[in-house]
């Protein structure tokens, strides 16, 4: 993922801990899993 935006791997990580703590995604798999936007209504 970091090569295709262009940004470090911590990079990466920091912005995925800040989208779960503003309850903005959520894990949906487990580690073989994806990513879920969750909605903004």
């Amino acid at each position: 993922m970091s090569e295709k935006i262009g940004i470090s791997n911590p990079a990466i990580g920091k912005n995925l801990k800040t989208l779960k703590e503003k309850n903005m995604i959520k894990r949906k798999g487990g580690t073989k899993g994806v990513w879920v936007i969750k909605s903004g209504k």
